[in-house]
């Protein structure tokens, strides 16, 4: 028996300062602390959109507000959707000191775009803006309610901020677009900008008018901006600002939680005898077997979230930076004072142009990976656009 223990202590001390399993924990460890940063949460949006008398307003943007604001919004529902693929956008409007939803959370820029034209533009600006009525209709778009007021009964009044939070996994972001000075509100409006805080909803602001109280509280208190544009070019640069991934807000949760993903099913229907013979495809929850509209959304059934593996991987490519620094060589071609005919033929990688212009000077960038030479708008669209080096992706390992 004694002979059995002692076999049995060598047998472990052996294994457990083995130099291979100490190296294998802690490449176990760094993997882990390394998955750990890589936390790519679900976008969701709402345009809180003003649609009082005030958007008819021409004293500084012609012809009218109302107008000026439909082209901007028209690319920025194309660059959010493009820019964010694993995101949703919804659309809510102020008329009349009522808040009237125009379309829920969706993935679709069309159905958004033909909506603010038919109930939004179309039907132009009327009446006040309500704030207050505004903001809890697009928080009942975001969050459901009925849930959180359960959650909050069951935890103490001073924990209700992270416990009563409804989804962990998404962030939650309102798009206030305003062009009043001043709002009808049934009730304390700062009440309702305290609960969003509370419920980690942003809001970010846009206002025609300039800085306006309100607009700033809810903007500070909520962790969001508020943006004054002073002309066309301003309120272009500003919605393109707010369109792109915010990279700064991925790594900084602190408890990065496992969610449950769904990838849908495709049905494919075929018509009756008697209609003309085709098939119709449906994408359907994978769990619950419910028709579902778009992609990516949460089941209304059983509240799974679908998805597909293409957004995934867009979405992790638009939140992370995968592509390796790029170094300005800004003097490439200027080593001799006559260039010789190799300077003169030198290339972009990828689009083939020369890179030397009639002034003997160039732009150019290298990657610090397969120092491959990049034009500037090259350089650009690999960074803004693609977000891998396509030279380091084609190069054998």
């Amino acid at each position: 028996m004694g002979a059995f223990f002692l076999t049995f202590f060598l047998f472990s001390f052996y294994f457990c300062s083995s130099p291979r399993l100490c190296l294998s924990a802690c490449a176990h460890d760094a993997v882990r602390e390394k998955a750990r940063c890589v936390y790519i949460p679900m976008l969701k949006t709402v345009l809180l959109l003003d649609g009082s008398e005030a958007m008819n307003s021409s004293a500084d943007y012609l012809p009218t507000r109302l107008l000026a604001l439909r082209p901007q919004l028209g690319r920025f529902v194309h660059a959010y959707l493009d820019a964010n693929p694993l995101a949703s956008l919804g659309v809510v409007t102020m008329r009349d000191g009522v808040a009237h939803r125009l379309n829920s959370c969706t993935t679709n820029a069309s159905d958004i775009i033909q909506t603010l034209e038919v109930k939004y533009f179309l039907f132009g600006g009327s009446g006040a803006m309500s704030l207050e009525n505004g903001l809890r209709f697009a928080l009942s778009e975001l969050v459901d309610m009925k849930r959180i007021a359960k959650r909050v009964r069951r935890t103490e009044p001073r924990a209700g901020g992270k416990e009563a939070r409804e989804e962990p996994t998404a962030r939650l972001r309102i798009l206030l677009v305003s062009s009043s000075v001043t709002v009808i509100d049934p009730h304390d409006v700062f009440g309702v900008i305290k609960m969003m805080a509370k419920l980690h909803v942003r809001v970010d602001v846009i206002s025609f008018c300039g800085a306006v109280h309100v607009f700033g509280e809810a903007a500070v208190s909520t962790g969001g901006t508020l943006y004054t544009p002073m002309n066309y070019d301003h309120l272009t640069e500003v919605l393109g600002r707010l369109a792109s991934p915010d990279k700064r807000h991925v790594c900084q949760e602190e408890r990065p939680a496992m969610i449950r993903i769904g990838f849908p099913v495709y049905i494919d229907c075929k018509e009756p005898e008697g209609g003309e013979g085709g098939s119709t495809n449906y994408v359907a929850c994978p769990q619950c077997a419910l028709v579902q509209t778009s992609i990516p959304s949460t089941c209304p059934l059983c509240k799974l979230l679908l998805c597909s593996a293409p957004l995934i991987h867009n979405t992790f490519i638009a939140h992370s930076e995968l592509c390796p620094v790029s170094e300005n060589v800004v003097d490439a071609f200027e080593g001799a004072d006559k260039p010789t005919e190799d300077y003169l033929n030198e290339r972009c990688s990828l689009c083939q142009y020369g890179m030397m212009g009639e002034d003997r000077r160039a732009l150019v960038w290298r990657c610090n990976s397969c120092h491959c030479l990049r034009c500037v708008s090259c350089e650009k669209y690999v960074r803004e656009r693609i977000g891998l080096c396509p030279t380091c992706i084609a190069s054998p390992l």
